[in-house]
């Protein structure tokens, strides 16, 4: 959740790498999952220990200005509320999963940042897709990272009110399907193996 309606700026939350006006605004200039992830690994921690969290929402801003629409345009708030989560600049996937079928939004994609957006002529939201999951969970699978979480699982469509129920839920499920462990392994450290041992010779 690396963005918001406070930035006064539309921006996607969860954007893989740095973009033109993030490197005009300085401050965010390393604030995005890519170069998040690559500064734990720095300070040493192992990958495998890292879970990488995709968020099932999208962030909502007004648009100051109709005609400017793009990454980074002005904006003057936070977008309306919806039904459930209650919270303006802030909807689930299952409040907005229908606008991006209707004629009123345009939809884009980052090719930097490798994540969704759309907008009408007030509103703007960034969000998660499939597409963007996907090059989320080749990131992980590059990095040799630990997994993926979703945040969360009653902010996908749940319903299904626009088409089969759980779609991204459903989508990265086939990540867990093709990397989950097939065979378990007990690690027993250095003093269990010595009290084992003890215990064994005691008989």
């Amino acid at each position: 959740d690396l963005r918001g309606w406070w930035n006064n700026f539309a921006d996607v939350h969860s954007p893989l790498a740095p973009r033109p006006n993030d490197l005009v605004l300085e401050s965010f200039e390393h604030v995005n999952v890519g170069d998040g992830v690559q500064d734990w690994l720095e300070k040493g921690c192992p990958p495998e220990k890292v879970t990488l969290g995709v968020a099932l929402f999208g962030r909502t801003y007004l648009l100051d200005d109709p005609l400017d629409n793009t990454i980074g345009a002005v904006t003057i708030g936070a977008g309306d509320p919806g039904p459930y989560s209650n919270e303006p600049g802030y909807l689930g996937y299952c409040e907005f999963c229908h606008n991006l079928t209707s004629d009123e939004w345009t939809k884009k994609w980052d090719d930097v940042g490798l994540c969704p957006y759309a907008y009408t002529e007030t509103t703007w939201i960034g969000y998660e897709n499939e597409r963007s999951l996907q090059e989320k969970i080749n990131y992980v699978k590059r990095k040799g990272l630990g997994g993926l979480f979703a945040f969360s699982l009653d902010l996908d469509d749940y319903r299904g009110s626009c088409g089969e129920p759980f779609p991204l839920t459903r989508f990265l499920s086939k990540y867990h399907d093709e990397t989950k462990i097939k065979d378990w392994h007990i690690f027993v450290s250095t003093t269990e193996k010595k009290d084992v041992g003890q215990a064994a010779e005691a008989k």
